[in-house]
């Protein structure tokens, strides 16, 4: 994942989080994409992958997988953020 971070051509989309952390509305950074899981000894695994980077550079890149590839990614960043 670190180098989608520092790649040019990583198309990156900025989106409006509500709640984030309990501290009202945060606009993030975000590039996803699906993939498949691999584990040794067991079936491969469609997942979703989001970066998320912040523009004000508060906090360092993080990555989030989800099992469900089609789920949206700000519905992923957005189920993180508030449980």
């Amino acid at each position: 994942m670190s180098k989608i971070l520092t790649e040019p051509g990583t198309l990156w989309q900025q989106v409006s989080v509500p709640g984030w952390y309990g501290m009202g509305e945060r606009k993030i950074e975000i590039a996803a994409a699906t993939a498949v899981w691999h584990h040794s000894g067991l079936p491969a695994v469609p997942i979703r992958w989001v970066l998320i980077r912040d523009p004000e550079s508060r906090f360092d890149p993080q990555s989030l997988l989800c099992t469900d590839p089609a789920r949206d990614p700000t519905q992923i960043v957005t189920c993180l953020i508030l449980s």
